[in-house]
């Protein structure tokens, strides 16, 4: 709080610190500017929300204008209602942002902010059981936007690593979506659940999802933990072919590294990854799969090779596939 105080700020922030919203208005129409930041990036709203008598009227009226921004802590508003122990008012924060959060201890576990979570937990305990409409509980959460000590922290409140979602997805699922802490937290997961690498209910395990979003530190943890490169879905889908339908050729790149033969396998209609990135139009994929080592002349079941799924329009695929097919006739 030694920052609403140790610097210089304007009569209409020191206004919403210690005045009502009538003074921060007649102010305002006085030529104040709500909008100004100050050196350590406090605005308006900081500092109404230490206001103990008039800061929810006060932020509320200028929240739309103002919205909320990070000081140069990284700290907005609501921690600093919390942090001065207005929970109420903290809530009502929530409330008009918005911010797909339906309560505190959720926005403080999505935020990565361990130490306001704990103060949330401490004050409302029985947040810890919520679930979200997806079937998702704080875990799922923490697996995708926080890092490993929130997760350690919310297993330490008995919450289950193994819990599944309403489509059957495990925290080490969400995991694979973390955009920086996702290797680290599947390592944790993996001493944790020794079945870690389940399908889901569309047949995905959590190494199709560091695929998918191309997360190929998590991806390459999972496979060093020991999670099979050679999985296969119900229409023998196996992950190069995977990669394939979802456009993803960064992934591609790094499960042809861990299996060159993968490549050679055809799914149960008969298409290899080659006629799925054809049918794609992913002219990269294409070029890729053919430099390596790919069959070209390889017919599905209904007999069509890659060449055939390759719209009328796509010229330059096309002639890329003609001339591969040239190269490999015998």
């Amino acid at each position: 709080m030694l920052k609403t105080r140790n610097e210089e700020l304007t009569s209409l922030m020191v206004a919403a610190r210690d005045k009502d919203l009538k003074t921060c208005m007649k102010l305002v129409k006085e030529g104040q500017d709500p909008k100004l930041v100050s050196e350590h990036g406090l605005t308006l709203l900081h500092l109404a929300a230490i206001n103990q008598d008039h800061g929810v009227d006060i932020y509320s009226h200028y929240y739309s204008l103002i919205l909320d921004r990070e000081d140069v802590d990284g700290e907005e508003p609501i921690h600093y209602a919390l942090r001065k122990g207005d929970y109420h008012f903290a809530e009502e924060m929530l409330r008009l942002r918005k911010a797909g959060a339906d309560n505190l201890l959720q926005f403080f576990v999505m935020h990565n902010n361990l130490d306001f979570a704990k103060l949330v937990f401490e004050r409302d305990p029985d947040l810890i059981s919520f679930v979200d409409i997806y079937r998702k509980s704080l875990l799922h959460l923490a697996a995708q936007y926080a890092d490993r000590s929130m997760c350690e922290w919310l297993i330490g409140l008995n919450l289950a690593p193994d819990a599944k979602s309403e489509r059957g997805s495990t925290p080490m699922h969400f995991a694979m979506r973390n955009r920086r802490h996702g290797a680290d937290i599947a390592s944790f997961f993996a001493s944790k659940v020794p079945k870690f690498n389940k399908k889901n209910n569309q047949g995905q395990t959590p190494l199709h999802w560091a695929l998918q979003y191309e997360k190929l530190e998590a991806a390459t943890r999972l496979l060093d933990l020991g999670c099979s490169i050679r999985i296969i879905t119900k229409s023998m889908m196996n992950l190069l072919h995977f990669c394939a339908d979802n456009n993803k050729l960064e992934s591609a790149k790094l499960v042809h590294r861990w299996n060159g033969n993968l490549i050679r396998n055809s799914c149960q209609d008969g298409m290899t990854a080659l006629h799925i990135a054809a049918r794609n139009g992913d002219f990269e994929f294409c070029k890729w799969l053919i430099a390596s080592g790919v069959d070209v002349l390889k017919l599905d079941n209904q007999g069509r090779s890659a060449l055939n799924y390759v719209k009328n329009d796509n010229e330059e695929l096309q002639e890329l596939l003609s001339e591969a097919e040239k190269m490999q006739q015998p």
